[in-house]
């Protein structure tokens, strides 16, 4: 009679790091989201005049940190300069997602050893990214507002 199974193989493989095949990949496919949703989003709208629609700033009447975002990726999956006119920071760092991704596809990069670590740099980037989105945003805005 065999005796009952143990539940460590499921835990370990729950746990295990993905590998960087796939890490490469999920960096891919969540650069490209972005730009698929702004694809759809300029479809949608009527026009050369894309509505802003944010709820955060509905909410709170202050930018939010993705404010211009949407219309951004709208413009630049289009092919269209117009980007640069919004919130073209969330771009870039969609095109920075891409590129790292193919590059872990085909090389060794890896990046456990920086989001797996101990301590606040993977929190500081992060952090970094959003205030520095935020700060394109706030830029953007109040340059729309002077003028």
């Amino acid at each position: 009679m065999p005796g009952p199974t143990s539940p460590a193989p499921v835990a370990a493989a729950a746990t295990a790091p993905m590998s960087d095949r796939t890490s490469g990949l999920l960096l891919i496919a969540t650069g490209c989201i972005p730009f698929a949703a702004g694809a759809a989003y300029s479809a949608t709208s009527a026009g050369d005049h894309l509505p802003a629609i944010c709820p955060f700033q509905m909410a709170t009447g202050i930018p939010c940190p993705l404010c211009g975002g949407t219309r951004a990726f709208a413009y630049a999956s289009a092919g269209d300069p117009k980007f640069l006119s919004f919130n073209a920071f969330w771009v870039f760092a969609a095109i920075a997602l891409v590129v790292t991704g193919v590059i872990m596809m085909f090389t060794r990069l890896s990046l456990k050893g920086f989001w797996y670590r101990r301590g606040a740099l993977p929190y500081l980037v992060v952090g970094f990214a959003i205030t520095a989105g935020w700060a394109v945003a706030l830029l953007n805005r109040t340059s729309i507002v002077v003028s």
